[in-house]
């Protein structure tokens, strides 16, 4: 099981529907649009990759397969941009 974390030098927070994320070590600032905001909010929760997927099903009218993918895309940009980590966890 998989989960994603804020780095520990990121910042964010929510302004209206959208968010900005400041990464402290580079400088450098990120704008996110309400999906990366609900997104972002569930990361902070330490939700497993599926268990977010399963709840951002449940709020969207959107294709599960269309989400996975657009999940997984979505985090590899963030660290790419060293805002987040994929953290592996073993269940007992």
């Amino acid at each position: 099981m998989n989960t994603v974390k804020l780095q520990r030098y990121i910042r964010w927070r929510k302004v209206g529907n959208e968010g900005v994320v400041l990464n402290q070590d580079e400088g450098e600032v990120l704008v996110l649009n309400e999906l990366g905001v609900r997104i972002v909010e569930l990361f902070e929760q330490g939700l497993s990759l599926d268990l977010l997927h399963a709840m951002l099903l449940a709020e969207y009218d959107v294709d599960a397969t269309v989400l996975d993918t657009d999940i997984n895309r979505y985090v590899d940009e963030l660290i790419k941009a060293n805002v987040v980590v994929r953290e592996s966890c073993d269940v007992a």
